[in-house]
């Protein structure tokens, strides 16, 4: 006869490499703090390596992404809710940072379209910033760089004319004399896709979080090295 029954079990699990029939949703209850505390070692192979090393349970690569899918669900919210929370979103983002600009777009049918965000530190900043070119692929070598550079031209004649009066050597390695121009690198595509290589597999919602989070720590540690410089050379 069951007297009694506890629905919240103090004792660990216990894994073995001979369970095959486990479910993606149990290794998710595994993997939930390890994701939780190191999302950016959360590709596969390194899931697996981890439920090796600390469960002694060999787990399939197929289950491993729908744990992940689950537990990415649990944490960071809803791949297709978090569209719903983009205007609530934009409209906090607002209260907290005075003249930040914002806009989302839906269709007929009230779907999602596109949207923009752009934080009040850019638009300020934005003022300050020295023109540039920022061609993505300019690591191309110069078979390719020409091959590409007569494609553009068949679509947009004039495109290969401004940027010959701008010159290759400003912009692309192909034609570069140098190795820096004063900054790490003239490819902004690719800085911020480093930056935004976690994000990206967080839901909308999530991922504009990341973006603000990033540019602002941005801005407060830019700031914060102009105002030092500036106190040191007052005292000194």
């Amino acid at each position: 006869m069951i007297r009694k029954n506890v629905s919240d079990h103090s004792c660990s699990m216990i894994v073995h490499s001979s369970h095959k029939q486990a479910s993606s949703e149990f290794f998710s209850q595994c993997m939930i703090d390890y994701l939780r505390y190191s999302y950016s070692h959360s590709i596969p192979k390194d899931i697996i390596h981890h439920m090796c090393m600390n469960y002694g349970v060999s787990v399939s690569y197929y289950k491993v992404c729908r744990a992940k899918e689950s537990v990415t669900k649990l944490l960071k919210g809803d791949v297709d809710n978090s569209y719903a929370l983009i205007p609530k979103f934009f409209s906090k983002l607002k209260e907290i940072n005075p003249g930040s600009f914002t806009a989302y777009e839906i269709d007929a049918n009230g779907h999602f379209k596109y949207c923009f965000m752009a934080i009040a530190s850019s638009i300020e900043g934005w003022t300050y910033c020295r023109p540039n070119i920022a061609v993505d692929g300019t690591f191309l070598k110069l078979d390719d760089f020409e091959l590409y550079m007569r494609w553009m031209e068949s679509i947009y004649p004039s495109f290969k004319g401004y940027l010959m009066k701008v010159g290759f050597k400003r912009w692309s390695r192909t034609y570069s004399r140098k190795r820096r121009y004063q900054i790490m690198t003239t490819n902004i595509c690719e800085s911020l896709n480093s930056k935004l290589k976690i994000g990206r597999d967080l839901p909308v919602a999530s991922l504009f979080e990341v973006i603000r989070e990033f540019l602002q720590q941005w801005f407060y540690e830019k700031k914060s090295s102009i105002m030092f410089k500036e106190c040191f050379e007052f005292l000194g």
